[in-house]
């Protein structure tokens, strides 16, 4: 415990002094559980031990909500990369999809192929045409629950000719 000093110069700054180290010796009663039975006991803790603890207390656990929101954003923005990658993959995927298609249409315009052999190409090109996109889908959390085939497909419907 500091004592405030004596000098004539300071008397104002001495009753600012004692007034500090009076509410720092307030003791606060605190209850614990003995280790034994017959001894009931009490810990005094400082009035100003127990307030800086409580602020240490709520600072931890600011702290540790903050953590927990930050780990949140982490993971819904991996999310978001996977997405993005699974997204790109299947944009490449139906570019050269669309890509084929214009060279068979061009080759069509030629008469290189006959129409029936364009038709049955097309066909084969439209009924394969969702797998790959179904695979990348399936990779995608979000997207587990989510029905990917249309009923046509999934019941092997390709009589797409009218």
């Amino acid at each position: 415990m500091m004592l405030p000093r004596m000098d004539d110069d300071d008397n104002h700054d001495d009753d600012e002094e004692m007034e500090i180290v009076e509410e720092a010796e307030q003791l606060v009663p605190v209850d614990f559980e003995p280790l034994d039975d017959n001894i009931s006991k009490q810990i005094v803790i400082p009035k100003a031990v127990e307030k800086v603890l409580s602020g240490a207390i709520r600072r931890k656990m600011a702290l540790e909500e903050f953590c927990t929101r930050q780990n949140a954003e982490i993971m819904q923005l991996n999310r978001l990369v996977q997405q993005y990658k699974h997204e790109r993959e299947c944009n490449l995927i139906i570019g050269q999809l669309q890509e084929d298609k214009i060279a068979r249409l061009e080759n069509l315009m030629e008469g290189v192929p006959l129409a029936e052999e364009f038709v049955d190409e097309d066909l084969t090109s439209l009924a394969n045409q969702h797998v790959p996109t179904i695979v990348l889908a399936s990779r995608l959390p979000d997207l587990s629950g989510m029905v990917l085939h249309s009923p046509h497909v999934a019941s092997g419907q390709t009589n797409l000719l009218v």
